[in-house]
């Protein structure tokens, strides 16, 4: 059980590295990824499943601070499955609002729907592992760590090279006999974190070309008489922009907008 539990648990700090990058604050998601991992320990797979039930229990107080043990019948102070939901909508919809790196001070929701991806990813993976089936414990490592990809972008060569680190250490772990299918999972698994990390067209990064309202600086045109044109020229009068909208762009203007000079004469 030991060499199992040393397989799954380098796959399982970089899935939860990878959930993590997304929150400024530093969630706990090494403790929610302790809780998916212990239940290797148990020899059988029955033991196993049995034991994913306080896991979660546990994950779920990590992360939206509830618990189902604190339930009451009757009771509306002392729900689980009302709170339960409304905090995993909410933290949910909150990554389409809320630009990422987030603070989970400010959205402990979306902390909280982080840390449960990445319990639920490293179960998998673990589970996986315990069943000594490499192919599905590569596309666990591979969906667990490719995600959070998408949603904040990292440097692709360094981040594959970590997922190919991860991958040859699963299959050691394991002491794979075929190693040939396995190793064209690991293949696949870096090719896709470093196309994924690297894309623009699946990262959420939006690059747009003004500003949300662009307001360049102008004045009046003024004609003047005389023998000679003027050469000096106003450059405008400064307009205070608007104020960011709740929901901003996830990366500034690449350039504002410039102001135009008309010469008179």
């Amino acid at each position: 059980m030991l060499r199992t539990l040393l397989a799954a648990s380098l796959p399982a700090l970089v899935v939860a590295f990878s959930w993590v990058r997304l929150d400024e604050g530093g969630a706990p998601v090494y403790a929610a990824v302790a809780l998916a991992i212990a239940p290797v320990l148990l020899p059988r797979l029955g033991l196993r499943l049995a034991a994913l039930a306080p896991a979660l229990v546990g994950a779920l107080w990590i992360a939206f601070g509830i618990s189902p043990l604190e339930a009451r019948p009757r009771d509306e102070t002392h729900e689980f499955f009302g709170p339960l939901w409304s905090r995993f909508t909410d933290g949910l919809s909150g990554f389409y609002d809320v630009r990422v790196p987030f603070d989970g001070a400010e959205q402990p929701n979306m902390q909280g729907i982080l840390l449960i991806a990445a319990f639920g990813f490293c179960v998998v993976l673990s589970l996986a592992v315990a069943s000594r089936k490499p192919i599905l414990a590569l596309l666990a490592l591979l969906a667990g760590a490719g995600w959070p990809l998408t949603l904040l972008p990292s440097g692709g060569v360094v981040y594959g090279a970590i997922l190919l680190v991860a991958a040859l250490w699963l299959l050691a772990g394991l002491r794979v006999e075929r190693p040939t299918p396995a190793l064209a999972a690991g293949a696949l698994v870096v090719l896709a974190a470093t196309g994924i990390s690297t894309s623009p067209a699946i990262a959420k990064v939006i690059v747009p070309a003004s500003a949300v309202i662009p307001i360049a600086a102008s004045d009046v045109a003024v004609a003047t008489c005389g023998v000679y044109a003027t050469s000096r020229i106003s450059s405008g009068t400064t307009t205070t922009p608007p104020p960011t909208p709740k929901s901003a762009l996830m990366k500034p203007a690449s350039s504002p907008i410039s102001a135009s000079f008309t010469r008179v004469s």
